[in-house]
């Protein structure tokens, strides 16, 4: 089954290090073929040569707002050429042949992994680390374009680092098919980015009145159903 693999960038120098290494690995990778690599780029000029991505698509996003996660992945969905879509942040590693076996998986969305493990500095998988708690969306993750769709998409609303894969794990496990593959990842190890407090308050409090909808839309699904 083919796929548009998605990958939002934000610049960053040790990020930038990390999306090349990303980009070096699905490039090399035996199932190339199959698959095309979509780079989206937000920030206030470009940072990136289209002619020196080892990617099939990428898209600049001119903003002087901070990072919004969802705006990217939403842009990609309308270059995309498949229906089978791989979300994944610029520094995440996975075994190819166990996403490719999620990748088919009779699911509307499928979590490749199980377990999130962040890798120290210079250090390559595996690791002896203990995982990391994710959200089913977070990370990585395979998904229909029309079942995505069917859900709204991604929620623009979030700005700044955190919760838009939360929210986004809610709709999904409360309106669609999916299951998770007992696999591992790995995240390449960066500095810890500094989140703006009051961005991180307001995602907090968008994904706590975005959960209450969800509630709402259940309950009244099942009223409709009896």
């Amino acid at each position: 089954m083919k796929f548009s693999y998605i990958l939002p960038y934000y610049d960053n120098e040790r990020r930038k290090e990390n999306l090349f290494y990303i980009l070096e690995w699905l490039h090399q990778n035996e199932h190339k073929a199959e698959f095309e690599v979509i780079v989206v780029e937000q920030g206030n000029h470009r940072t990136l040569s289209p002619d020196l991505l080892k990617a099939d698509k990428y898209i600049f996003i001119h903003s002087n707002t901070a990072f919004n996660k969802s705006l990217c992945n939403n842009r990609a969905i309308q270059l995309a050429q498949y229906e089978r879509l791989v979300f994944a942040d610029n520094d995440i590693l996975i075994n190819f042949d166990e996403l490719i076996y999620a990748i088919n998986q009779p699911f509307q969305v499928v979590s490749p992994k199980k377990n999130l493990y962040d890798l120290k500095q210079n250090e390559i998988p595996p690791t002896n680390g203990f995982p990391r708690i994710v959200p089913f969306a977070g990370g990585i993750f395979i998904i229909d374009k029309i079942a995505l769709k069917s859900i709204g998409n991604w929620n623009e609303g979030f700005v700044g680092w955190g919760y838009e894969d939360n929210e986004l794990t809610s709709r999904i496990q409360a309106f669609l098919s999916y299951t998770t593959i007992n696999n591992k990842a790995y995240h390449l190890w960066h500095p810890k980015a500094i989140k703006d407090r009051i961005l991180h308050r307001n995602n907090i409090k968008l994904f706590t009145t975005e959960e209450s909808k969800i509630k709402m839309e259940i309950r009244k699904r099942k009223l409709l159903q009896k």
